[in-house]
């Protein structure tokens, strides 16, 4: 027992419930209710793990489980560090060389002007237009070409994702089409990221076989959204993107509804969710929803429309709304950092990097250039490679910067708690705020996930089995981009 030592990975629900409190391994992914004196013993650092035993009678069997499951260890904390380094190193290496995820950027051209795009840079400089180009069928081939180099698991079904600007565009239906045609020869699975506003034009293209999986946002009740999520002439496009999500329900088509949110919209969740209660999405398996919240970094100095981490689940917390629609918006934060459904116990979605960029993911633009981060397509600092015209070539020391950037890797990692819930901030993010895209970017990760994990343990108690209020909201797994 002497040997034994408190784990610094363990996390702890703030909040006891019946005398008992939630535990959550930070590497290990245990998750256990335990008595309150199991977690006032943890958290009773100014006592050995002897002294804490004596004080809070813990038994030999109680060691020996929390010991089993990762909160205490017989390592040393240097020990124990390398430990969790060398494991993530390891298991991130894995990833790398199973895992490829594919995208090509059809164009940089939109058809909306929302004010908040990360790509307005690339597309409006003193009021002209620039990459506007369309890519080429000769491109597509040549981007196919780079994907079979790149895959290691032959066998695997392969993702490819279309992305902008707006993929489709009615214009781009012809190259549109031709990918499609391409991807089901080679036994992907297509998916986009659209405004959908053209979508009607793509309808025989909707459902299995076609393009399967569609990531929609919108900005707010049909009001707001229309002040935001505008064409040209500054009209607005609620009304057609939320008939044609219906019209890709009705054909089969994922869809995963990205409410983003900002403090000028919040408090207009309630009516977002009455709006897809109205329209009967919610009662579609093939429909997903998540809350994301909008980031301002890169575009304009004045950040103080967003909301933080912590801002966005307390303010959730704190709507004024009805059991149902509450509880299915705290749900949707849960989802993100949780597998749960009421009445079932939690399991962690844990990883070893920020973002699908540090783990095989690869943009394909059409200016022949390859990037991984999806938020940084078109910019130069991004670019680690191109494959057209000629052969897949990369810039090898700016690829192995995206790759490497792990919580293994990065300076504050390797000892937090966190480490593997976080996945060190966005490196995109770290590099516009800070200079440094290796620095930690956690902002007030801490303490929103402590509220997270409290939040997630009243739930979890007060569901006696399962319950609809979970809307079908969940994280968003496909792109990051606004």
């Amino acid at each position: 027992m002497e040997s034994l030592r408190r784990s610094r990975y363990t996390l702890m629900s703030d909040l006891a419930i019946g005398g008992q409190r939630l535990l959550l391994h930070g590497v290990t992914g245990a998750m256990d209710e335990v008595a309150d004196q199991v977690g006032a013993f943890l958290k009773d650092t100014s006592l050995s793990v002897e002294e804490g035993v004596q004080k809070y009678n813990i038994s030999q069997e109680t060691l020996r489980v929390m010991e089993e499951r990762g909160y205490l260890t017989k390592l040393a904390e240097d020990q124990e560090r390398q430990r969790v380094g060398k494991y993530i190193t390891k298991l991130h290496t894995l990833k790398l060389e199973n895992c490829a995820s594919f995208m090509i950027v059809v164009t940089y051209l939109c058809n909306l002007r929302c004010h908040y795009c990360f790509q307005k840079p690339l597309v409006e400089a003193d009021g002209k237009r620039l990459f506007s180009d369309l890519i080429s069928v000769e491109m597509v081939d040549a981007a196919f070409a780079a994907m079979a180099q790149l895959i290691k698991q032959k066998r695997a079904r392969h993702n490819l994702e279309l992305f902008g600007g707006e993929p489709l565009l009615a214009r781009n239906r012809p190259v549109v089409q031709y990918i499609i045609e391409q991807a089901r020869e080679r036994n992907f699975s297509v998916t986009a990221t659209s405004n959908s506003t053209d979508l009607h034009h793509y309808e025989d293209l909707l459902g299995p076989g076609g393009i399967e999986k569609i990531q929609v946002t919108i900005d707010g009740a049909p009001e707001m959204h229309d002040k935001i999520r505008i064409y040209p002439s500054g009209k607005g496009s609620f009304e057609s993107i939320s008939d044609n999500i219906s019209r890709a329900l009705d054909r089969g088509v994922v869809i995963n509804l990205r409410i983003n949110i900002a403090k000028y919209n919040i408090q207009q969740l309630p009516t977002i969710v009455e709006h897809i209660q109205q329209k009967g999405w919610a009662k579609y398996e093939n429909f997903a929803a998540g809350l994301a919240e909008v980031h301002y970094i890169g575009i304009q100095d004045d950040r103080s429309k967003e909301l933080s981490h912590l801002e966005l689940i307390d303010s959730v917390a704190a709507l004024d709304a009805p059991y149902f629609t509450k509880k299915a918006l705290v749900r949707g934060v849960f989802g993100r950092h949780f597998n749960y459904f009421p009445g079932q116990p939690p399991a962690p979605k844990f990883d070893t990097c920020f973002c699908n960029a540090m783990q095989g993911h690869y943009v394909f633009d059409p200016y022949g250039n390859v990037y991984t981060c999806t938020e940084d397509v078109g910019f130069e600092r991004a670019r680690v490679g191109t494959y057209y015209p000629g052969a897949l070539q990369f810039d090898a020391l700016r690829l192995k910067g995206w790759h490497e950037r792990t919580v293994a890797n990065l300076p504050d990692c390797p000892s937090c708690e966190y480490l593997q819930v976080c996945g060190g901030g966005c490196a995109r993010n770290a590099l516009l705020d800070t200079g440094d895209a290796w620095t930690s970017y956690c902002t007030d990760f801490k303490a929103y996930f402590q509220k997270v994990l409290t939040l997630l343990y009243e739930d979890y108690k007060s569901s006696d089995g399962p319950d609809p209020a979970v809307l079908g909201l969940s994280s968003m797994v496909t792109a990051c981009k606004s």
